[in-house]
């Protein structure tokens, strides 16, 4: 797999706010998430959904705001766009990232830096629109671009919507021009919303997603990677071979650090 890199740049940014870090390790269930025919029992109902940011964390956004984007650190739109939508978990809006059919790197992507992690916890609601997916088509819902480990020069965890399913991902790149990629897959393709929370322990080192309440796949980082900044990318970071353009919704992100 071809990656474009986005560089990691912390200025300094100081993180506050309550913390929540569920134990996952008691959750049980297959590797898959939720089929399409459980659409209606597993989404999300907007009308008694509450937004996640009438609580404390250290960075929270329901797409409510007046303007597009101004919570967080900033924005990249180099194949595609950003908008707000009307088709939201909360109501009134979510955040809406189309990407241009043949993209291969970078799409469009709201990031949020944080300093010197040592656990990391993100939930999220989202739904992907596909265009007749083809052999190896790809985007990326979440990226966690984090600090690479002894010769590398970048490094990511992060949810995939592939053509027939979803994947996480760790991936890192080596100054030697070598690279580590290990994505295992899951049965889920976000066709309507879902509830998605991610968790990062540097200390562990693992990587969980959890979809609508049940672990979905796990990742035990190798190679090791280090406490260190992160950047956490939502919408589309990342696209491949894709046949037409793609949307992914985006709503209620919350995140947490310690």
């Amino acid at each position: 797999m071809s990656r474009g890199f986005s560089l990691l740049v912390v200025g300094g940014l100081a993180v506050t706010g309550a913390c929540f870090f569920p134990d996952v390790s008691t959750l049980s269930g297959d590797s898959g998430g939720p089929s399409d025919a459980q659409t209606s029992e597993s989404a999300p109902d907007a009308s008694t959904t509450p937004s996640p940011c009438t609580a404390s964390h250290t960075f929270c956004d329901d797409f409510d705001e007046p303007s597009l984007g101004t919570l967080w650190s900033g924005q990249q739109t180099p194949s595609g766009t950003l908008a707000f939508s009307t088709s939201a978990v909360t109501p009134p809006h979510s955040l809406q990232a189309t990407v241009l059919a043949d993209t291969n790197d970078n799409g469009a992507f709201l990031y949020e830096r944080f300093t010197n992690v040592t656990r990391l916890h993100v939930e999220l609601d989202a739904m992907v629109v596909a265009a007749l997916p083809t052999a190896n088509s790809q985007v990326d819902l979440v990226d966690i671009e984090v600090t690479p480990p002894s010769g590398g020069t970048f490094a990511v965890v992060d949810l995939q919507r592939w053509q027939d399913g979803s994947a996480l991902e760790q991936y890192v790149a080596f100054a030697d021009g070598g690279s580590s990629d290990q994505s295992p897959d899951f049965a889920e393709t976000f066709s309507s919303w879902r509830h998605v929370a991610l968790d990062v322990d540097f200390g562990a080192e693992t990587f969980v997603a959890t979809i609508d309440g049940t672990v979905a796949q796990t990742i035990d980082f190798t190679p090791s990677l280090p406490q260190g900044d992160v950047q956490v990318d939502v919408g589309v970071p990342y696209a491949e071979s894709l046949s037409g353009d793609w949307q992914v919704f985006v709503d209620d992100v919350a995140i947490d650090v310690e």
